[in-house]
């Protein structure tokens, strides 16, 4: 149970931190961001150097006072940072559902190859 009575639990999420799934495959990333409750002009997304940021806040929702709040519908906002592998010019996203979904595809000169590592 994440709660006890109105005791937060610290190993529940913060609300304001978004769920994601991130996929990978031979062409790119995927991250799957949960942001239910808002709409596509209220999600920003944005790459500084290597970082990804999405940022989301709805600005016609009133602030209420929660007892206990496991999610938030009003802001949300998660980073990573990326691999340099990323085309960080080439990442699309798409809001369908309450997902956020950003394609990051790898980048044309990179190249994965297989190599053995010899153990000593």
């Amino acid at each position: 149970m994440a709660y006890t009575f109105y005791k937060y639990d610290y190993n529940t999420p913060h609300p304001d931190t978004a769920r994601a799934n991130i996929l990978s495959n031979d062409k790119g990333m995927t991250i799957e961001l949960e942001a239910p409750g808002f709409s596509r002009s209220d999600i920003t997304v944005e790459t500084k150097g290597s970082t990804l940021t999405v940022t989301a806040k709805r600005t016609d929702a009133p602030e209420e006072k929660y007892r206990i709040q496991e999610f938030n519908a009003h802001h949300l906002t998660r980073s990573w940072t990326l691999p340099k592998s990323i085309d960080v010019d080439k990442i699309v996203a798409a809001y369908d559902a309450g997902i956020l979904t950003l394609t990051m595809p790898y980048r044309s000169d990179s190249v994965f190859e297989t190599r053995r590592i010899e153990i000593a």
